[in-house]
């Protein structure tokens, strides 16, 4: 690709970003785009915004279950390239010196991508943040302190 060409697109894509957070109160996106190893990040926020601080490259979000498609959509690719396979135990991909639990080491590529390894939904830091945010004090509620 051409710097003339990424210049472009780049544009673009910051261009339809401004467009969809015109329409929102609070709003803000941080894109990244690797092209041939070079990192791009664009970072925005509403022009209205007055709880959302300006994000910037080391911004975290919380992206939910958009993960599940990316995290799937790699691991279909390891298994076409016989890298993985579905019924393999998680240990035979770990490093050898991470000693798990046999009720952990035994769980399958299949069952955590299918979510039937009997894992709870949330890490126990995830739900943290969660429990801080539901009593008023997490990481959006801070901004006002």
């Amino acid at each position: 690709m051409s710097t003339v060409d990424l210049d472009g697109m780049l544009s673009d894509i910051e261009k339809e970003a401004e467009e969809y957070l015109a329409s929102r109160d609070d709003g803000t996106l941080v894109i990244g785009l690797s092209v041939n190893g070079e990192r791009h990040i664009r970072c925005l926020r509403s022009a209205r915004a007055e709880h959302a601080p300006l994000p910037d490259a080391a911004s975290v979000y919380e992206i939910g279950s958009v993960s599940k498609v990316f995290a799937t959509t790699i691991l279909a690719m390891l298994e076409d390239q016989g890298l993985i396979g579905l019924d393999d135990p998680i240990s035979k991909h770990l490093p050898k010196q991470l000693r798990l639990p046999d009720e952990i080491g035994t769980i399958t590529i299949r069952q955590l991508a299918t979510h039937s390894s009997g894992f709870g939904s949330v890490g126990k830091q995830h739900q943290r943040f969660i429990d801080e945010e539901l009593r008023g004090y997490g990481p959006q509620n801070d901004l006002d302190k």
